[in-house]
C-alpha cells in the first residue's frame, strides 16, 4: 500500500515526438495520477474552457477537447518549452499526450485493484424470484 502513498510512484515520464507548425519537436513529459481534488479541478477548468458556449448547440468534440486540455493542465507536472496550448496548431498533439496520460492512470488503477475482486457472483446461478416477476 505504501507505493500508492508515495507521490513519486504515482508519476509517469514519457517522450512525445510531434510537429508544431511544420517543425519536428520532441520532449519529455511527466504526469501525475489524479487525486480527488485534481479531478474536481479538471472539471472546473474544462467548464471554464467552454464558458459562454451554448449547451444546446455545443459539439460533443468540443467538450471532449476541453476535458483533455484541462486534464493536461492539471496533471502534467513537467513539460517541454514547446508545449504551450496557445501555440499548438494540431489537436493530434494533445491527443497523443492525453492518450499517454490516460493509459498511465488506467494502468495505475488496474494495478491498485488487481488483487481485489469485489464482485459477488455467489448468486449468479440462483433462480430466486425477483419482485415483479
Amino acid at each position: 500500500m505504501q507505493e500508492y502513498l508515495d507521490i513519486d510512484k504515482r508519476q509517469h515520464t514519457f517522450n512525445i515526438k510531434t510537429t508544431v507548425f511544420g517543425k519536428e519537436v520532441e520532449g519529455e513529459f511527466t504526469c501525475k495520477y489524479p487525486s480527488v481534488l485534481d479531478s474536481v479541478k479538471i472539471q472546473v477548468l474544462a467548464s471554464r474552457y467552454l464558458e459562454g458556449a451554448d449547451n444546446e448547440n455545443i459539439f460533443d468534440r468540443a467538450v471532449v477537447q476541453a476535458f483533455k486540455l484541462a486534464s493536461l493542465d492539471v496533471l502534467l507536472v513537467k513539460k517541454p518549452d514547446w508545449y504551450d496550448i496557445d501555440n499548438l496548431d494540431r489537436f493530434e498533439t494533445i491527443d497523443d499526450i492525453y492518450r499517454e496520460v490516460d493509459n498511465f492512470t488506467a494502468t495505475f488503477r488496474n494495478e491498485m485493484y488487481k488483487s481485489e475482486d469485489t464482485r459477488d457472483s455467489s448468486k449468479s446461478g440462483d433462480s430466486e424470484v425477483v419482485e415483479g416477476e
